[in-house]
């Protein structure tokens, strides 16, 4: 296997010998397996919170960050009140942090969990093995099967422990490199779906005009890897739904047989609207010309509505 030189993603990053760096406290050790440190140049920090020898200065320009305000509000999905939010020591690298739900993440590892560590230049090497790694964590820890990438914007977990390390696997993912493939690659990026594929949780999934078709934890088919999520969402909250059940006849707007993507057990029904040809969107506009006329309570979701669905189906869970 030829191994190429690996660049970092995050351009706040130290690179030395192709190697990004992580600062680390050391109670944190336990996160990740050593062997899958090895690509990565950590920097173990003491376990120490915010002491009174941070200056009032610091703390004022740690509240007045734009930027750091918008990967918070990234990261939880919501705006952060930043000057009544609570002053605390990252719960990753310790460095001075807003508390936002109990959790304190500071404004680099927010930016780096958004970002990935690893730039894919077409060379596959011991940073791989890590990848595959975070890519485990995240299917089994957090999402309980494949997220899509912007499912990964927002934390979706409470617990602290489950919190840090989620959010651990989200820094150690791979993004395609940003300067471009290394010259002569073994192999083109890989794209989101090809890593999943990788680390075997897509095993089942082909390429359709749609997307990645593959199953569904409760044995639906689905066309996407935005309608599995989907899915496989409506089947953990133990909401009942049938796939693709047919609009009414109607002379004007379904001549052609036009079905739903999910029908819930109160008749409304579940669209996932992923695509954006002419073509679909006139389609879009019939089905929503049907539902107002015969009555019938839709859903229509977007993939950045991904993040968001315990919000969209509170009403049945």
């Amino acid at each position: 296997m030829r191994l190429g030189r690996l660049r970092c993603v995050s351009s706040d990053s130290e690179v030395s010998g192709g190697r990004p760096e992580l600062a680390l406290r050391l109670d944190r050790r336990a996160l990740i397996p050593e062997d899958l440190l090895r690509p990565i140049r950590v920097k173990w920090v003491r376990n120490n919170t915010v002491s009174a020898s941070v200056r009032p200065r610091d703390v004022q320009e740690l509240r007045e960050d734009h930027y750091y305000r918008k990967e918070l509000t990234l990261l939880f999905g919501a705006p952060v009140d930043m000057l009544n939010a609570p002053i605390g020591s990252c719960r990753l690298c310790a460095r001075p942090a807003l508390v936002v739900n109990g959790l304190a993440y500071c404004f680099r590892c927010c930016r780096r969990s958004q970002r990935g560590m690893f730039a894919d230049t077409g060379f596959d090497g011991p940073w791989t093995r890590t990848v595959l790694w975070a890519i485990d964590v995240l299917v089994t820890m957090e999402f309980q099967g494949p997220p899509t990438r912007s499912q990964l914007a927002r934390l979706t977990v409470t617990d602290p422990d489950v919190a840090d390390t989620v959010m651990l696997a989200r820094m150690l993912l791979a993004l395609p490199d940003p300067n471009g493939a290394s010259p002569r690659p073994l192999r083109p990026p890989r794209s989101w779906m090809e890593w999943l594929q990788l680390a075997g949780h897509l095993a089942d999934g082909t390429r359709g005009a749609r997307g990645t078709a593959s199953i569904a934890s409760d044995g639906h088919s689905c066309r996407s890897l935005f309608e599995r999520s989907i899915d496989d969402f409506l089947s953990r909250t133990g909401i009942a739904h049938e796939v693709e059940p047919h609009y009414p006849w109607d002379d004007e707007f379904n001549t052609t047989g036009l079905r739903a993507d999910w029908r819930l057990a109160d008749g409304t029904f579940v669209e996932a609207f992923g695509m954006d040809s002419q073509k679909y969107l006139d389609k879009v506009e019939r089905k929503y010309a049907l539902a107002e006329r015969h009555q019938i309570r839709l859903i229509a979701l977007a993939p950045r509505d991904l993040a968001r669905l315990p919000e969209v189906f509170a009403d049945w869970m």
